[in-house]
């Protein structure tokens, strides 16, 4: 988490220098915060400075940085002594011989040499992007695992029927459920795209995009994870003690999330079930559409 606090920082000051210029070599005096853009800083042999950040250039340390040394697109030259940390994002570290860093030394897309006497007293850290270590990955799993049983509890409660229903149907017409996903993934984007083509059907075009599509594959998702459950329930339990609707939504959504968790696979295999649950949701809507629409009754005209 520090790491990351420090290269925030350090892009939002990249982000200040795109307005800021200053091209002399600043001479930090005893003491000073020096925070520099667009310009290089030298710490001389003999001198001592509080901080350095420098974003754009370069920072020559022969003398003594107490706090710590950061720089930006940019070079870092050490021959001197860093009693704090060393970040350098986007750049290069130079420590020559008889530098020595107290502290760690983060690097962010950028590379190191260093003389055989360099002491470094901390960690190296060398990333070449933002990661997650497996703690907050975990973390962010079982977060929306919970978010994901939570909402199908709740789609269960409000929408029996339409869960239970379109689950079914998902299992029984797979195929028809993914003809109409494949349409669904043809037509609603296109039509998305379509309406940014005038003015007044912007609206509509950002609600599809960011409202509609989002929403159906989480429903489809979900439908996925009850129609999964019903069949691992129907298997495990074959006195139906297990069948109760809540059940079957939490097993199958946790054995859903197992499955997207899996390495290299995951993600295909939540894409499909997002895609085949808004494929049933569409196609039973429609099939039940078709059922309620009433036959015309003949009317017997007598003579």
């Amino acid at each position: 988490m520090l790491r990351l606090t420090i290269v925030s920082l350090a892009l939002a000051l990249t982000a200040v220098s795109q307005t800021a210029t200053s091209p002399s070599v600043t001479q930090p005096r005893e003491g000073d915060l020096q925070i520099r853009i667009n310009g290089p800083v030298h710490v001389a042999a003999n001198d001592t400075a509080s901080a350095v950040w420098v974003v754009n250039h370069d920072a020559t340390i022969d003398g003594v940085v107490r706090e710590g040394l950061g720089v930006i697109n940019g070079t870092a030259r050490i021959t001197g002594r860093v009693e704090g940390g060393v970040v350098v994002v986007n750049g290069r570290l130079e420590l020559a011989p008889g530098a020595r860093i107290e502290r760690d030394v983060m690097l962010y897309r950028s590379v190191m040499t260093r003389a055989d006497d360099v002491v470094i007293a901390g960690v190296v850290h060398n990333e070449t992007g933002f990661s997650l270590g497996a703690a907050a990955a975990w973390l962010v799993w079982l977060s929306f695992t919970i978010v994901v049983v939570l909402a199908g509890l709740v789609f269960a409660e409000l929408g029996p029927r339409t869960l239970t229903g379109s689950a079914g149907y998902e299992a029984a017409h797979s195929g028809r459920a993914a003809l109409a996903a494949l349409l669904a993934v043809a037509t609603v984007p296109a039509l998305a795209f379509a309406s940014f083509a005038t003015v007044i059907g912007i609206p509509l075009g950002l609600t599809l995009l960011f409202v509609v599509i989002p929403a159906l594959s989480f429903l489809g998702y979900l439908v996925s994870g009850s129609a999964l459950g019903r069949m691992l329930v129907a298997r495990l339990s074959a006195t139906g003690a297990w069948t109760s609707r809540y059940r079957t939504i939490v097993v199958g959504l946790l054995t859903l999330q197992v499955l997207v968790a899996l390495p290299v696979v995951g993600g295909l295999i939540g894409l499909i079930a997002s895609l085949l649950g808004v494929g049933a949701l569409i196609a039973r809507s429609w099939s039940e559409r078709e059922r309620t629409v009433p036959t015309p009754v003949p009317v017997s005209v007598r003579a």
